[in-house]
Formats: structure tokens, sequence, C-alpha cells
């Protein structure tokens, strides 16, 4: 699986509109440094990871 990176329009019904933000998909976990990083190269308001939980 590769990594998937997202940008979505949050707080809306309508495309380019609303508040964009970063959906990215972890394959496997990553320090909360390098999310902050990560975060801030996306340069955005929000930004979410997303990791498949196992059972």
């Amino acid at each position: 699986m590769k990594n998937i990176l997202s940008i979505i329009d949050t707080f809306t019904s309508t495309e380019f509109s609303g508040n964009p933000a970063a959906v990215y998909h972890m394959k496997e976990d990553k320090t909360q440094f390098w999310m902050q990083k990560f975060a801030a190269e996306m340069n955005l308001s929000e930004t979410a990871f997303l990791k498949k939980k196992n059972r």
C-alpha cells in the first residue's frame, strides 16, 4: 500500500469552498515530531493522520 495524501474541503457540501484540510493515510507509525513537520509542510489550518487499526 502506498502512502495516500488527500486534500478535502470541510464544513461544506460545495466543491472548492469551506476549509481545506490535509488527510494523511499512514501505513506505519510516525513520531509526533514527524507529524508536526508534515503538517507545517502542508501549510493548512488542519491536518489529520489516519492509521488502520489492527484487530
